[in-house]
C-alpha cells in the first residue's frame, strides 16, 4: 500500500467520522429542540397559575375578611387548590399550598389574626414558585432574600 493511498484512506475515515458526529449532534439538537417545544405549553400554563397563585395569597395575606376583593380571592385561592393547579405544582408548591390553606381555612372560620403568619407563608409558597420555575424553564432565580423572609416573621 502506497503513502498516497494511506493518507486517501485516512482522510476518508476522518471525513466519515466527522460526518457521524455531524449527524449525532445533530439529531440531539433535533431531539432537545423538540422536547422543548412539547413542554412549552405546560411550562406557559404553570407560570401563569404560579403567578395567579402569588397574587391571590398576596391580597389574601394583606386584606381583612370583608374588605374588597377578599371573597372572590378566597375563592379563587380554593378553587385552584383543589382544581388545576393540582395538575402543573411540583411537591414543594404542593406542600407550600397546604401549609398556606390550613392557615387561611383557619382564619377564615375562627377570625384568629394570622396576618403574619399568612404573609410569611405567602413568601414561603412565593419561594416554592421560584425554585419549582427555576427548575424547570433552566433559569437561576434563587431563592428571594433571608431578610424578605425574617422581616415577615418580625426577627
Amino acid at each position: 500500500m502506497s503513502a498516497e493511498s494511506k493518507v486517501e484512506r485516512i482522510v476518508t475515515i476522518v471525513s466519515c467520522f466527522i460526518a457521524a458526529i455531524s449527524l449525532v449532534a445533530g439529531a440531539v439538537q433535533y431531539s432537545e429542540t423538540r422536547q422543548r417545544e412539547t413542554k412549552q405549553p405546560f411550562l406557559t400554563r404553570q407560570l401563569e397559575l404560579y403567578r395567579e397563585v402569588s397574587n391571590l395569597t398576596g391580597a389574601l395575606s394583606t386584606r381583612a375578611k370583608g374588605d374588597s376583593g377578599f371573597e372572590e380571592a378566597h375563592t379563587r385561592f380554593w378553587t385552584l387548590y383543589y382544581g388545576e393547579l393540582c395538575l402543573f405544582e411540583d411537591r414543594e408548591v404542593a406542600q407550600a399550598m397546604v401549609a398556606y390553606g390550613n392557615v387561611l381555612w383557619d382564619y377564615t372560620k375562627t377570625g384568629k389574626n394570622h396576618e403574619v403568619e399568612l404573609q410569611t407563608l405567602a413568601l414561603k409558597l412565593n419561594d416554592a414558585c421560584r425554585y419549582s420555575l427555576s427548575k424547570a424553564w433552566g433559569v437561576q432565580l434563587g431563592e428571594l432574600p433571608k431578610m424578605k423572609l425574617d422581616a415577615e416573621n418580625g426577627n
